[in-house]
């Protein structure tokens, strides 16, 4: 195979020609540029896609178009509106390599790779379909980019083969590939009436039925370098050699029992209304002055994720992100390698698993420049046991979640210990804890500001536990909560936090921290609303007590424009 690249192709598209009918399409492995700098919320290239196709590409002799050096936030290669209008010779090129393909071959295969920015090792497969109750059918207003044949043969042995790599498939969870500007639509017969020559050709094949389009959305654990990459390549490598054809699933797969109608049931019952609400977990060792943060998301129907955090003392980050699907444990949750577990007195929290590593918390302001300092560590366990000030019932937080959101969890305070190892470094810990509604979430915002803190203190057998929360709205500092105790004179990370404690006598008892740890972020509440946040671990002295605990300050981001969210828009 060798490179070639067209005569109007530009210096960040690289073009790779190959003997077998499959095309490889990387369209957003790029990096952001200066026009990212001006946009509240640039949307995030997939770093590594490009390289990651590029071997694909030589495994399989296939294709390639790989975006090399484009932001997609300049141009995006996966809307069709963009291409059309800015790079209308990717399309011609697209067109001329699918139709000497099915000169050839009678058929071409068409493989889109994504990024998915999850850290747990899975895969979103996007072909205009959704699992609905058990069963696939298209995603609102799409065409199915695969016959049903290829469907149940092929990608189902491609869920087999991946799963026995330990790598979780799903089919639209997130990224169904279904809108009308997804260009995996563009080889479906969705654009057969298109007036621009290039579109209409590509989608002339796909009415043929000649086309088999498929967008995979890799997560970080399958396109960081290392053993779960090789393995999602090699998964790859076997299932789609020669275009996939010859690969079959033994026997009826059930989660891939297609509504060949091409349109959604006629009635669908009402979902129950539930409401959400992420459970948290956060606990701090004074000895190594290790923080970690670890949620899970309740209600809503049972879906949803979980995540780790964990900060150390020299800056670095270490992260895990994971989805879970509708099934429910009894006395756990679990999601991926994450999992809580409740019995009785005594709860534990686990995970072995692939976390995210950067090493400067800073850069978490951008995410693409952090992903870009990162690395992937393979080998990270942990296991602790929470001792606390009350019993915990898991049923009954589930059922508080459900009915009443946030305010459906009672928060508890108390102390843990277990294990922590990231890489070669192991770690024996111990300290403070709390749990309760997740000290950070942002849930609907309603603010203009937060600031926060919770901290626990001891002195012999004396313990006690403070948390507290203020809100600015229109300008004006009020408790979060009626009735709270504590009201924080300044919270000013990194430099110090200062907060009064009225006592029952009328007295004020200050507290004054010292950072330990903090991340910067750019975060998004459930309407929209962006918010720079700053996250961190503190160690305290309450009066004359030593205390450790966490922080928290949120401001609302200024009106400069967003970025679409094209994973959303073109589905």
């Amino acid at each position: 195979m060798t490179a070639r690249p067209g005569a109007q192709s530009p210096d960040w598209l690289e073009v790779l020609e190959g003997s077998a009918p499959i095309l490889l399409i990387a369209p957003h492995g790029g990096r952001a540029g200066p026009h990212a700098d001006a946009i509240l919320a640039p949307r995030v290239n997939d770093l590594h896609t490009a390289e990651m196709t590029r071997e694909l590409a030589g495994r399989l002799g296939a294709a390639a178009l790989l975006n090399t050096g484009m932001d997609r936030n300049r141009v995006d290669c996966n809307r069709v509106g963009d291409v059309v209008a800015h790079a209308p010779w990717l399309l011609a090129m697209i067109a001329e390599r699918l139709e000497r393909m099915v000169s050839a071959e009678g058929r071409a295969l068409v493989l889109a790779i994504h990024g998915w920015n999850l850290v747990e090792a899975r895969v979103d497969i996007g072909v205009g379909l959704t699992e609905r109750t058990g069963r696939l059918a298209p995603s609102r207003g799409a065409q199915v980019s695969v016959s049903d044949r290829f469907l149940s043969g092929t990608l189902a042995a491609l869920v087999d083969r991946l799963g026995q790599a330990g790598i979780v498939s799903t089919f639209g969870l997130r990224y169904p590939a279904g809108g009308a500007q997804n260009l995996l639509q563009a080889f479906t017969r969705r654009h057969l009436e298109s007036e621009i020559d290039a579109l209409h050709r590509i989608a002339a094949l796909g009415a043929r039925g000649v086309i088999e389009a498929v967008q995979l959305e890799l997560s970080i654990a399958l396109r960081f370098p290392g053993m779960l990459r090789d393995r999602a390549i090699e998964g790859l490598t076997e299932v789609l050699s020669g275009g996939g054809n010859g690969a079959m699933h033994n026997g009826k797969h059930p989660r891939l029992a297609h509504q060949a109608s091409g349109a959604p049931p006629a009635h669908r019952p009402r979902p129950a209304v539930h409401k959400s609400a992420r459970l948290g977990f956060e606990f701090y060792d004074p000895a190594s002055r290790i923080g970690a943060m670890a949620s899970f998301d309740l209600g809503a129907g049972g879906g949803g994720g979980g995540r780790v955090m964990i900060l150390t003392p020299e800056g670095a980050v270490v992260l895990f992100t994971g989805e879970r699907g509708s099934h429910r444990e009894s006395a756990a949750l679990s999601v991926g390698p994450l999992r809580l577990r409740a019995d009785g007195a005594r709860l534990g929290l686990e995970f072995a698993g692939p976390m995210l590593l950067t090493p400067e918390a800073d850069a978490y302001v951008n995410i693409e420049r952090a992903l870009s300092l990162s690395s992937l560590e393979t080998e990270t366990t942990f296991a602790v046991e929470f001792a606390l000030d009350a019993p915990f019932d898991l049923e009954a937080v589930r059922a508080g979640a459900e009915a009443d959101g946030a305010h459906g969890i009672a928060v508890h305070f108390g102390s843990f210990s277990g294990r922590l190892r990231i890489g070669t470094r192991d770690y024996s810990m111990s300290g403070v804890a709390r749990i309760g509604p997740a000290f950070t979430a942002l849930d609907d915002g309603g603010f203009e500001a937060r600031r926060m803190l919770w901290v626990m203190s001891a002195r012999g057998d004396d313990s006690c536990a403070i948390q507290a929360a203020e809100w600015s709205v229109d300008g004006a500092w009020r408790p979060a909560a009626a009735g709270s105790e504590c009201r924080i004179i300044a919270l000013d990370p990194p430099h110090g936090i200062r907060a009064a404690l009225a006592t029952p006598r009328g007295r004020e008892l200050l507290i004054a921290g010292h950072v330990v740890s903090r991340v910067p972020l750019m975060r998004s509440d459930s309407r929209g609303q962006r918010f720079h946040t700053s996250i961190g671990f503190a160690e305290f002295t309450v009066g004359r007590r030593r205390g450790f605990g966490m922080f928290e300050t949120s401001r609302r981001a200024d009106d400069r424009a967003s970025a679409i969210d094209a994973e959303t828009e073109a589905g």
